[in-house]
């Protein structure tokens, strides 16, 4: 089992730290709760373009799980799902 390297405690499931790395429990694996060397990065605002496009983005613009996940599938009046063949 994996030791947390801020304070020791043992961990299942330890976090790394995107920043300058090593190993940490769910209460230290934040880079204010370890005293990252590196949290000046993580204070920094992502770079435009990076991650998940926040204006504009909403439902309408994105497509249905079903159109995805069960591309031949159309949907008819009222939800009734009508399968091909």
């Amino acid at each position: 089992m994996a030791c947390c390297d801020y304070c020791g405690s043992e961990c299942l499931l330890p976090f790394t730290c995107q920043h300058r790395g090593g190993a940490f429990c769910t209460e230290c694996r934040l880079p204010p709760a370890h005293q990252c060397a590196g949290i000046a990065s993580w204070k920094k605002k992502p770079a435009p373009g990076s991650g998940y496009p926040m204006e504009g983005a909403g439902p309408q613009q994105q497509p249905a799980a079903d159109t995805i996940l069960f591309p031949g599938v159309k949907k008819r009046a009222g939800g009734v799902k009508e399968f091909p063949g």
